[in-house]
């Protein structure tokens, strides 16, 4: 490989030449200039890289901030502040503390599912009895389900029914005695 500023490749890169023509004007092959443009790629995977990199920028910004918020307020002209606050608007930016208006996201609620009225009965009698979610879920595999339940299964829904039994003495439910 010739000896050759790697960041003026890159450059170069960046105002439009094509690999090929960066390889034909720094008189390198073009999987040379593919290997520079693959290594300069991952460093921006490299956080300490993009800290650093975003460290300079900020500084570059503060220093062009000062600059023209002290020409507005020695001037008093509305130029030179309407750049220093765009100056602060984009520090802010690097930093995530305010997030350009274009990239808010917008979340949608997913829409519930509409419960049929068996649903919505069922729902309510489940409240009132007390009956938690796991022990319907038991209980429907117990009438309804397409495999039966296993022994851990059953003694889980003894001991759900018994500690609502426990919780809760009064008799709602006239079925209780068949459980």
């Amino acid at each position: 490989m010739a000896i050759v500023d790697l960041d003026t490749i890159l450059d170069a890169l960046a105002d439009g030449l094509t690999i090929e023509g960066a390889a034909k004007r720094y008189r390198i092959t073009p999987d040379e200039v593919r290997a520079i443009v693959k290594e300069a790629t991952e460093r921006c995977y490299d956080g300490a890289y993009l800290r650093e990199h975003w460290m300079l920028e900020d500084r570059r910004l503060f220093a062009m901030e000062m600059k023209f918020y002290h020409l507005a307020m020695d001037e008093g002209n509305p130029a030179h502040a309407m750049v220093a606050v765009k100056t602060s608007e984009r520090r802010a930016v690097l930093a995530g503390a305010n997030m350009p208006q274009a990239h808010v996201l917008q979340i949608s609620p997913v829409q519930p599912q509409t419960k049929t009225s068996t649903e919505r009965i069922r729902n309510a009698l489940d409240t009132v009895l007390h009956i938690s979610p796991r022990e319907r879920q038991l209980q429907d595999k117990k009438s309804y389900g397409e495999e039966p339940m296993t022994e851990a299964e059953r003694t889980e829904l003894r001991e759900l029914i018994r500690a609502r039994k426990a919780a809760y003495p009064r008799k709602l439910d006239p079925d209780d005695d068949e459980q």
